[in-house]
């Protein structure tokens, strides 16, 4: 796309927002390439970031005519917590009446806070470009791609272990896969050498908890939730390994209330033939409705979570949201 196409795609304001990062990149470069090129590329492009400058240093680049270009690109990046807030309030009134020969490009990861006049009104216009979270299914679909593309040779379980290592970020799985890519040489490589190579951002405690949850184990749950917090795993971290366990979960209750055991309910569900090993003790224990709040509660915590808005109230809101969850999930 030209300046042009960009400037009619997202401008002249374009939030971008979310739970996936590397999406968030993807469209910020696909705003950035037409402003790169040109013989004044430099005068035409301003970034700021979170509050070290002022909003009224942001509104001046935005007010600027472009230099021999069709416009001009100003970018904002949110660091969270109140200065975030505290900024896009300043700028809200600029969208009343935004320069048309400029594009403010606004950028916040997570869920923006609504009650916000700046959010309303990007709302409103169609501003916002919301860059939702990737699900197991679409993560999976997306890293064979990228595996493929990169001419990367990986049997099942490593893909299986990689999925679940980066607990859902794509930014830190395309980050792993490249690492790998440098490592085998042409070779294809197994789950123990993805094991050894890949970031463990689900350690063992991480994984540990979703089997007290499985199990209805509460006390344990809890102390060990107060245990993580402790050591500084983030309910970011937590939640999505929750979710993966407890959606594998619910296929092999969904198998067995179908009459499959065993192999034929790993292919049926598209899961590991160890995981319904592992699981199926635990699955007597679920009735389908069960696991059913189990997801939704799930849900609830998740969204909670990445709607939190305050940096000072996001350690102690993830906390209470997992623990909230455990003592849901153990009653059902």
């Amino acid at each position: 796309m030209n300046q042009d196409a960009v400037m009619e795609r997202y401008g002249p304001v374009a939030f971008l927002c979310g739970a996936d990062p590397l999406g968030i990149q993807e469209t910020l470069d696909r705003i950035r390439a037409p402003f790169r090129e040109g013989p004044m590329a430099e005068m035409n492009m301003q970034r700021f970031y979170g509050d070290e400058f002022t909003v009224g240093s942001i509104l001046d680049a935005c007010h600027s005519m472009p230099a021999f270009a069709p416009a001009r690109l100003v970018e904002w990046h949110g660091t969270g917590g109140t200065s975030t807030a505290k900024t896009l309030r300043g700028l809200a009134d600029y969208l009343d009446g935004p320069n048309p020969s400029t594009l403010l490009v606004l950028v916040s990861q997570g869920k923006p806070d609504g009650r916000l006049s700046l959010i309303k009104k990007a709302r409103k216009s169609g501003w916002i470009h919301d860059h939702p979270d990737y699900g197991p299914e679409n993560l999976r679909r997306w890293l064979l791609s990228e595996l493929e593309r990169l001419e990367l040779q990986l049997d099942a379980e490593a893909v299986d272990l990689l999925i679940a290592s980066v607990a859902g970020d794509r930014q830190l799985l395309r980050n792993e896969v490249q690492k790998l890519v440098l490592f085998s040489e042409g070779e294809a490589l197994d789950r123990e050498t993805v094991r050894q190579m890949v970031r463990n951002v689900l350690d063992e405690d991480v994984w540990r908890l979703a089997d007290h949850l499985i199990r209805r184990a509460q006390a344990e749950a809890l102390a060990l939730v107060e245990a993580l917090e402790q050591d500084q795993v983030s309910g970011y971290q937590l939640i999505p390994a929750l979710q993966y366990r407890f959606r594998v979960l619910a296929k092999i209750v969904d198998g067995h209330h179908r009459g499959l055991r065993g192999p034929h309910l790993a292919k049926a569900a598209g899961i590991r033939d160890w995981e319904v090993r592992k699981l199926t003790p635990h699955a007597r224990r679920w009735s389908p409705q069960a696991i059913g709040g189990a997801l939704v509660a799930l849900g609830r915590a998740e969204s909670r979570i990445k709607g939190g808005w305050r940096a000072s109230d996001t350690r102690t809101l993830q906390t209470r949201s997992v623990q909230a969850l455990c003592l849901e999930i153990c009653a059902l």
